[in-house]
């Protein structure tokens, strides 16, 4: 089922597919069709690092021509490898940029005071705590989107609403109004950015899944140190308000990570269309992952069976035993 949307598109290039049934798993056999090609892929950019705009286009037609209902088909086998560690990266940065602002926000306390003398200093305080409280507490609201509209489209979003909200936060002339804008409406804008920056690495790695995602995590920490030796640096030369500007292009960054999070979809649509362009030019066509996914499925699946040949069984030790 994983790889039902791929063998569709293959099946949509050209290609007859039979299925042949040996040891309780459907392997498919293609005998290659002469078929007419609806869909022009020649000025297509199929590289995983540019526009993907017109391969998207492609993919749709293809889909459309298809006249199947897609909604339902299991979601790709994460590949383990390449691209994955690009979102890894992106994740890296998202998490630096989110934590470390709102963990330094204890250097800036004491400059904002400054701004406000009639504040207290618990009002003071819940700047930070709004902040910090209000990005961990949208993630359902952050979740909910990263389902409809993906996970790059809600990580960008995210940090173009943080970046207006500090932006206009370095001019408030109320701690209310701060408070309201830089704690509330920034942490949601972060928490449109925290939550598919850590949820997205797992559709990219099953293996090394744990691995990947400490790793992306590990840039809370790094964040958490670094933007307090920069925000107090920051301070001394430019004041709270300009340090908060300073931040909030910062912050914007994240829109930059988040671009990396290309939908696993669109990523095997790539390799799909890769792979139609080398067989056009007559290339080797070379073992994609369609056949690497039946592998692994036959090896993780594979236990003691009966065959539908002829009443044979295939053992775990892949000795083969008659009737």
């Amino acid at each position: 089922k994983a790889v039902l949307l791929d063998w569709r598109l293959w099946a949509k290039s050209g290609l007859r597919l039979r299925n042949l049934q040996f040891s309780g798993f459907a392997f498919a056999r293609a005998k290659s069709t002469p078929a007419p090609m609806a869909m022009e892929d020649e000025d297509a950019d199929i590289g995983v690092g540019g526009d993907l705009r017109r391969t998207s286009q492609a993919g749709h037609s293809l889909l459309q021509q298809s006249g199947d209902d897609f909604t339902n088909v299991a979601p790709p086998n994460p590949p383990d490898k390449g691209y994955g560690w690009f979102v890894v990266l992106g994740s890296f940065l998202c998490n630096a940029l989110v934590d470390g602002c709102c963990f330094s926000y204890g250097v800036m306390q004491p400059h904002i005071a400054s701004s406000f003398a009639d504040a207290s200093p618990s009002m003071l305080s819940l700047g930070g705590s709004v902040l910090t409280g209000t990005y961990l507490f949208t993630g359902p609201l952050s979740s909910a989107l990263a389902n409809m509209f993906g996970c790059r489209a809600v990580v960008m979003t995210g940090a173009l609403l943080t970046m207006l909200a500090f932006f206009a936060a370095s001019f408030v002339s109320s701690i209310h109004a701060f408070i309201g804008v830089f704690g509330f409406l920034g942490g949601i804008g972060f928490g449109l950015i925290y939550l598919p920056a850590v949820v997205t690495v797992g559709f990219w790695f099953e293996k090394r899944r744990a691995f990947a995602t400490g790793i992306a995590v590990c840039g809370s920490g790094i964040g958490t140190a670094v933007f307090a030796l920069l925000t107090d640096g920051l301070i001394d030369v430019y004041s709270w308000r300009g340090t908060v500007m300073i931040l909030a292009g910062l912050v914007f960054n994240c829109a930059v990570a988040g671009s990396f999070f290309m939908p696993l979809e669109r990523y095997y649509l790539i390799l799909t269309l890769r792979e139609r362009r080398r067989r056009a030019k007559g290339e080797p066509m070379v073992r994609g992952h369609i056949i690497e996914r039946l592998i692994e499925n036959k090896r993780r699946e594979r236990n003691i069976s009966q065959g539908s040949l002829n009443g044979w069984i295939i053992t775990t030790n892949n000795k083969v035993l008659g009737e």
